[in-house]
């Protein structure tokens, strides 16, 4: 079991773990598995799926913390809208920064991540695993 303050500071790590690791250069995502060799704008089926787990599983724990943390399931909803938010934010500076057009299709994989897991973290018997008050 973890106290809130230990999930707060899991969320805000990850949270930075994501907006960091969002923003390496090509190199160092490839060098980590995050990212294939693969032309500049490459469709939802050329990206690969450990290119599509990591955006399904980074951004879901992220909202599966934040969801944890919610006392209410009006909490969890903003909490998880936020999270959407960052996710979109993320992939615009992309494009912008890079010159390319916004990857559509890795703010869908974000949201799926975010709805599985926001959901999984509202079932009682799980919460009452993980979160102790």
């Amino acid at each position: 079991m973890c106290n809130r303050y230990y999930l707060r500071v899991l969320l805000l790590f990850w949270l930075i773990l994501l907006v960091v690791g969002s923003f390496l250069p090509s190199g160092a995502k490839r060098a980590i598995g995050t990212q294939t060799e693969r032309p500049a704008q490459a469709s939802p089926a050329e990206q690969g799926w450990i290119h599509r787990t990591f955006h399904i599983v980074g951004f879901g724990f992220a909202a599966f913390l934040a969801g944890l943390l919610s006392r209410k399931v009006t909490a969890a909803i903003a909490g998880s809208a936020g999270i959407l938010i960052l996710g979109i934010t993320i992939e615009t500076l992309q494009a912008v920064v890079s010159g390319a057009a916004a990857e559509w299709w890795d703010i869908r994989d974000d949201a799926y991540g975010i709805l599985i897991l926001s959901l999984a973290a509202r079932l009682p018997s799980l919460r009452h695993l993980i979160v102790s008050d």
